[in-house]
């Protein structure tokens, strides 16, 4: 006949262990906030047909989307957070259906597009007018409505809540969705004069 004995209990281990020992990890993102969030994108660069005013930052997440930007040294990002001149963008017609209600999986996005498609239009207090493209060959499927009433997002966090779109590149070949675009290393090479400024405190920033 058998016994049904009870189990026998698993060791109890001791929850506690030392804070101090995990101290050295945490420099690195206290000093640079965005220092654990960037491995996670891959970050390229449009690089503008006419100069380096046209230049757009394109980070692509893990599941391919695309989040559009104003890359530094932009016109539209002079003087930073502390520059208070008026500016404004406008949505392109064709996108503007991205505004009026908000997406979900099941919508069917617009037409494929190129990456030289205008999206946007800036305008700055002087008067002048800069196009932002799509940079990606895919579909617009989010526009970043709050621009239309806080412009100044452009300037202050132009790697977060001031960017301008999100594009979803071909899913079959998400390389190819980038074929205009280069590296930041080779985007540097180009604006040789932006290097120096790449570490500062206002390109410390979290992505969506």
């Amino acid at each position: 006949m058998a016994v049904n004995r009870p189990p026998t209990p698993l060791p109890v281990l001791d929850p506690t262990y030392d804070l101090d020992e995990y101290l050295p990890l945490t420099p690195p993102c206290r000093g640079k906030p965005v220092f654990r969030i960037n491995p996670h994108f891959t970050t390229h660069y449009f690089l503008g047909a006419d100069d380096i005013k046209d230049d757009l930052v394109i980070r692509q997440a893990p599941n391919k989307l695309c989040i559009i930007s104003l890359a530094r040294g932009h016109p539209a990002r002079a003087g930073g957070a502390k520059e208070l001149s008026p500016l404004s963008i406008t949505f392109c017609d064709a996108f503007k259906y991205l505004l009026r209600s908000p997406q979900t999986v099941n919508v069917k996005y617009g037409p494929m597009i190129s990456p030289q498609t205008p999206i946007a239009m800036i305008e700055l207090a002087d008067g002048k007018t800069y196009t932002i493209r799509s940079a990606v060959q895919g579909q617009v499927i989010e526009l970043n409505e709050r621009l239309l009433k806080e412009p100044f997002l452009l300037r202050q966090r132009p790697n977060a809540d001031g960017f301008i779109a999100i594009v979803m590149p071909r899913m079959e070949n998400s390389k190819k969705a980038l074929v205009q675009c280069v590296t930041e290393e080779k985007w540097l090479e180009k604006r040789p004069d932006l290097r120096k400024s790449m570490n500062s405190d206002h390109d410390i920033e979290y992505h969506l």
